[in-house]
């Protein structure tokens, strides 16, 4: 299969720098793939994602990966497992769109993705997901025997996390860019097959390795899908499973028209290769994490032993410490200069620290 866009052309050209939620193939519901997968897709992935755009994965206690292109900078932040999380460092790899963030806090035991290591991820099944916008108004392309469902808009942002599945098909080297896995939106895998669109960018796509267990393959990087219905009607952003009878936009700026005859072709989506970025990202990992925020640790009893907490995030500027409540009675302790100076519980059952 010839790919149409490269990734670089379509993020400076096609999308307006982000790739809201995950788009599904059998549903416009927006509460749709909103909780975790059950079934043969449970633990494959969810807790490890941004809550809330920017999308993102959890792959160290205090790491993020994602997308380059997004253009996340220290002090913006990230929400998971309820807390909002401060970016202190970013590294990006070389020639490619992956952006390594660290964050202060510890984004807990359970929210940490495993890296997949290995070269077959064509022809797998996965798991994507993203914060994007969901599904907008049918589409319908022009044919000579009448009207055809080819797609749907892009909608309005949602900002929520949603899951989706597809297979992918291939993957791709383009030079100086980096290494890409890739799919298409056909609707042929099931009511849950899903593509990509503004706001989706930096989501994780997960396969299932041989140990059987689910792995991040991939960090959601773009989406082809602009689109016309006729050559001087004005142009749209899509997810089409079917592009036959639609005006594309060619590299040159011109439209053409897809031809109707021959198989369906679906819009395509790019994912940033981890694999091919493994060493890298290890090498990230192996870093002492900076040193400027204080450590929480606790313990069930007051006396100790006390160890650091399992999740919680730190807000530098407001000095404050953030964590969910535990069922278990528990006592904090800073290591470091700064004294705790109170401790409560806030309206939306979080604990807060001053300090």
């Amino acid at each position: 299969m010839r790919l149409r866009c490269h990734p670089l052309f379509l993020l400076l050209l096609v999308l307006p720098r982000e790739v809201g939620a995950i788009i599904l193939f059998g549903s416009g519901d927006p509460d749709t793939n909103t909780t975790a997968p059950a079934g043969s897709l449970a633990n494959s992935g969810w807790t490890t994602q941004a809550e809330s755009n920017p999308s993102g994965t959890a792959v160290g206690k205090s790491h993020v990966l994602s997308a380059k292109h997004i253009g996340t900078k220290p002090g913006n932040t990230f929400k998971f497992n309820g807390l909002t999380y401060e970016v202190r460092r970013i590294e990006d790899a070389p020639s490619s769109d992956l952006r390594f963030l660290e964050v202060a806090g510890r984004l807990g035991s359970n929210q940490i993705a495993e890296l997949y290591s290995g070269n077959n991820e064509p022809g797998r099944s996965c798991v994507l997901h993203g914060c994007g916008r969901g599904r907008g108004d049918a589409v319908f392309a022009i044919t000579p025997s009448g009207p055809q469902l080819s797609g749907w808009k892009w909608g309005g942002f949602g900002g929520r996390l949603r899951w989706g599945t597809n297979s992918i098909e291939g993957a791709i080297n383009y030079p100086g860019t980096g290494s890409f896995l890739y799919s298409r939106f056909n609707g042929n895998v099931g009511n849950d097959e899903a593509t990509v669109a503004v706001g989706d960018s930096g989501g994780g796509v997960f396969v299932r390795d041989t140990d059987g267990r689910w792995k991040l393959a991939g960090v959601m990087s773009d989406t082809d899908g602009y689109f016309k219905v006729s050559a001087d009607s004005p142009p749209f952003f899509a997810a089409a499973f079917d592009r036959r009878g639609l005006f594309t936009l060619n590299y040159d700026g011109t439209w053409s028209q897809v031809p109707v005859s021959g198989p369906p072709i679906g819009s395509l989506w790019q994912a940033s290769r981890v694999s091919a970025h493994h060493s890298w990202i290890q090498s990230q990992l192996a870093k002492p994490v900076a040193e400027d925020w204080p450590r929480l640790s606790s313990s069930n009893s007051a006396t100790g032993p006390f160890a650091e907490h399992d999740a919680y995030a730190v807000a530098m500027g407001q000095r404050k410490i953030r964590l969910r409540t535990s069922s278990q009675q528990r006592f904090f302790q800073l290591n470091g200069t700064s004294p705790i100076r109170q401790i409560r519980l806030t309206d939306d059952g979080i604990v807060e620290i001053d300090y």
